[in-house]
């Protein structure tokens, strides 16, 4: 939870303000602009509040409020060359995104359809062929025996990894898309995963990928952090330079979506069967109660795992809730961070034909616990944990490490 700052302040209004920084350092930029339009309320001439306000605001994708804010903070502050550049970097944004709009509206409905025709007429990815070519024993020991021992440069391996129920079945989609709009080099771990499920003699190995595509830019879809982390000390460890995003959700909704998808909806695979006849014989409040038990012990064991690359500026966290809040600006964020090429026409087009409601075929909130496009909502855990989940779930170390580690320090929001 979040602790009071044993700091002296002047005023309230300092306080507030500091205290709504330490949020905004700790990824909780809602809640940092929370305590920010109190110090505003409390004390008008503070430096940088309005500035941090705009950076808060800028991250949770509300770009009209973050230029009033920076607006504000320059008018008080003119020489605040930060917020002047904050200011620039908006309006750059909004201009993008503008235009951007202006133009997809202005093309006809049978361009759109003819380049979403094109789009998927492409390979969706090269891994399949790949895997045939590792499956060779000579092959893949040549590969392992010589790989780095060329003068040939390594070039940038991309990675995207999702924290399980976030999303990821939707946003892998969507990342295809864009893979193959560009055709871009890319790789998708879950098709070696069903390989090796299928084929457990398989001697391929996921490190196997890097050795053969390192000599070119390659996206890798990799995953819930299965086997991601070693993959990118493999890339540290033999100088491959690469960048990773890693999306994570409030472990809270994480568990709810887990437990539906376990009892109605998940492929069934491993355990699952197990788990789904003991859920389907449970209430949902003795369900959620043994899903926190299970979750804590699994998907929040691979989530605590990634804090070691909090501070790591090749490594960059997004989260499903910002991804729920402004979708064109989380997905356009991670396509720059990964150095990916993209056009703002194309992909204002493909978000708005991929969304929930076209996905699912209903409204986000409206709820089918048998479709693994269940709900689409933030904060679903409120109409599904009591006061006897809360206290299970924060005295679970995950859970707690999860939920503070990743900036979701309210425990009641």
């Amino acid at each position: 939870m979040h602790k009071e700052n044993s700091q002296v302040f002047a005023t309230d209004a300092e306080r507030l303000f500091t205290e709504g920084f330490q949020y905004l350092r700790n990824g909780n930029a809602s809640e940092a602009v929370k305590y920010f339009d109190k110090a505003a309320m409390n004390g008008t001439g503070l430096p940088n509040l309005h500035f941090a306000r705009a950076t808060a605001l800028l991250q949770l994708g509300n770009l009209t409020s973050a230029r009033e804010a920076c607006g504000t903070e320059l008018s008080q502050y003119p020489e605040n060359s930060s917020a002047r550049k904050l200011l620039e970097r908006i309006e750059k944004l909004e201009l993008e995104l503008r235009t951007n709009c202006q133009h997809v509206n202005q093309l006809r409905a049978e361009s759109v359809a003819a380049s979403v025709k094109n789009t998927v007429s492409k390979p969706v990815c090269k891994t399949t062929k790949q895997i045939e070519l590792l499956e060779d024993q000579s092959f893949r020991e040549h590969l392992r025996n010589n790989a780095f021992k060329g003068d040939e440069p390594s070039m940038l391996q991309q990675f995207v990894a999702i924290t399980g129920k976030s999303a990821s079945v939707y946003i892998f989609s969507i990342l295809r898309k864009i893979a193959n709009n560009k055709n871009l080099n890319m790789i998708d771990y879950g098709v070696l995963y069903s390989h090796k499920l299928k084929n457990p003699e398989s001697k391929v190995d996921y490190n196997d990928f890097h050795m053969l595509n390192r000599n070119k830019a390659t996206f890798y879809l990799a995953g819930r952090g299965l086997q991601d982390i070693p993959a990118m000390n493999f890339c540290q460890e033999n100088n491959l330079p690469f960048k990773t995003v890693y999306i994570v959700r409030d472990p809270r909704d994480l568990i709810v979506s887990d437990y539906f998808s376990a009892k109605h909806s998940h492929a069934i695979m491993g355990k699952m069967q197990v788990t789904r006849d003991q859920y389907l014989s449970m209430s949902i409040d003795d369900g959620i109660t043994a899903n926190i038990e299970k979750v804590e012990n699994s998907g929040l064991v691979l989530m605590c795992g990634w804090q070691a690359f909090l501070d790591d500026p090749r490594v960059l966290f997004l989260s499903y809730e910002f991804m729920k809040a402004n979708s064109l600006l989380f997905f356009s964020t991670l396509l720059k961070f990964l150095e990916i090429d993209f056009s703002w026409d194309y992909l204002n087009s493909l978000l708005g034909k991929e969304n929930f409601k076209t996905v699912s075929g209903r409204k986000v909130g409206v709820e089918d616990v048998k479709n693994h496009y269940r709900k689409g909502i933030v904060g679903d855990w409120k109409n599904y944990f009591k006061d006897h989940h809360i206290k299970q779930f924060f005295s679970k170390s995950n859970c707690s490490k999860a939920f503070y580690g990743f900036g979701y320090n309210n425990p009641n929001e």
